[in-house]
């Protein structure tokens, strides 16, 4: 959950471990980070003990949100891949500072789309 000067964020899938270190770099002591299993994350950032999950498989399409979606909804749930390849920079910004909790990528995209994506949820919340 979203406190004045820190994000919670839960890690998950394949490439949960290096998903966590990356969010915690890019976000340094401004963010919470978690590895879950897909479901408990889901349910974490529903039950509002988390602010955003970040799922992970090969490909980001399906594996990567297919429980964030079942949890949370598809209106919640944002692929930051689009058949195999990442999106721009640009593109994951305006996703972040739209309504989705749930963001889900290729496992390979870890080192290029975290800190595009925690550096706009940092902006969106007046924490950067």
């Amino acid at each position: 959950m979203t406190t004045k000067d820190r994000l919670t964020v839960v890690a998950t899938g394949i490439a949960k471990g290096p998903i966590a270190q990356a969010i915690q770099k890019a976000g340094g002591g401004r963010v919470d980070v978690q590895t879950m299993s897909d479901i408990q994350g889901a349910q974490a950032v529903k039950q509002g003990k988390a602010d955003y999950y970040i799922g992970s498989c090969s490909t980001g399409q399906g594996g990567a949100l297919s429980m964030a979606v079942a949890v949370l909804g598809s209106g919640q749930c944002a692929m930051l891949t689009d058949r195999g390849k990442m999106l721009p920079a640009a593109e994951i910004r305006q996703r972040a500072t739209g309504d989705y909790r749930a963001f889900g990528i290729a496992a390979d995209h870890t080192a290029q789309a975290i800190p595009a994506l925690i550096d706009a949820l940092l902006e969106k919340h007046n924490l950067k």
